[in-house]
């Protein structure tokens, strides 16, 4: 070999074992500088068709919000008539419509739900069944029997 070569040879390995270590610990970022520029976002800036979307959605979020709201009021009026107590179950329900206002339906409908069932409702009063009536009917059951093996296992 002549000294050229060597020279050469000193030069590329250590060269060379730069460059792999680079790529080894480097080379995702610059994947992912590529793929970005070969494959670009699909989110961008939302455009009108989206803003009129988005807001056809939040209205009828609201206008169903709205009809669930008249109807839990109108229970709640109910249970005040039959002289209940459901002052605070008022104030849950404008908490409910400012949750809703502000765009937190999710929240709004959990403050409906819990309005809902807190409602004051009358008693039931059961009557007793008779001696004499027949029993129901046992409901059939349509479930296959369980098919076990002979060997004792």
């Amino acid at each position: 070999m002549t000294m050229k070569k060597v020279l050469w040879a000193c030069f590329a390995l250590p060269t060379l074992a730069a460059a792999a270590w680079v790529f080894d610990n480097y080379g995702g970022l610059l994947m992912s500088a590529l793929n970005k520029r070969r494959y670009p976002d699909i989110r961008r800036t939302s455009g009108p068709l989206e803003q009129t979307l988005d807001a056809d959605i939040r209205r009828r979020k609201f206008d169903s919000f709205v009809s669930e709201s008249r109807r839990v009021r109108g229970l709640v009026e109910e249970a005040e008539a039959k002289g209940f107590y459901a002052a605070g179950l008022r104030e849950r329900l404008d908490r409910a419509a400012l949750q809703a206002e502000a765009g937190r339906f999710r929240e709004a409908r959990m403050l409906l739900n819990i309005v809902e069932v807190r409602i004051p409702r009358e008693t039931e009063s059961l009557v007793p069944a008779e001696g004499n009536e027949p029993a129901p009917p046992e409901p059939k059951l349509r479930v296959k029997a369980v098919r076990r093996s002979r060997r004792g296992g």
